[in-house]
């Protein structure tokens, strides 16, 4: 009997882990109301983002694997920079300085936006906060996209998506 209750706690564990990874993500939801100002001074309110393709990242200056796609995103923006319709937005809770300190040595072709705790809980709601997160949203404001965690097909991946959508 005492196996049996082993096992039964053993398996609950489990399925309570892969659930909380699937509150995570925000697949056929629409983006939440949010307002922010990037590194750069832009006033941004969720709404002006309606008509856009937009793909957000969600990362910190603590996280390797947000650090070493840095090319990657790069890549991606330079491969879409003749699109007036599609934005990169990158959320950090990390402060101004940490961030800037950061970009000196690690260039991000995303707009950058620090101290964004409350909109990164927006998008990662349950207990389980994996990053980097990559989310793109359609131009309804629809999220069609949510990739979490560092892949070597993310590149890949996103620019499938946006193609679609473009």
């Amino acid at each position: 009997m005492a196996n049996i209750n082993k096992y039964f706690y053993l398996y609950l564990s489990v399925l309570s882990f892969l659930l909380s990874s699937c509150w995570n993500n925000n697949t056929n939801r629409f983006i939440p109301d949010f307002s922010f100002r990037t590194l750069e001074g832009k006033n941004y309110v969720s709404q002006d983002l309606k008509g856009k393709i937009v793909v957000l990242k969600i990362w910190a200056t603590w996280c390797g694997d947000c650090i070493q796609e840095l090319p990657e995103d790069n890549r991606l923006v330079e491969k879409y920079s003749n699109k007036s319709d599609l934005v990169f937005l990158a959320f950090t809770d990390d402060d101004s300085t940490k961030v800037l300190k950061l970009l000196d040595r690690y260039p991000s072709s995303y707009q950058q936006i620090t101290n964004a705790k409350e909109i990164k809980l927006m998008f990662q709601p349950g207990p389980y906060k994996e990053i980097p997160k990559h989310i793109i949203v359609n131009k309804a404001g629809k999220i069609v996209l949510d990739i979490s965690g560092s892949h070597p097909d993310n590149f890949e991946r996103l620019s499938e998506q946006i193609d679609q959508l473009l």
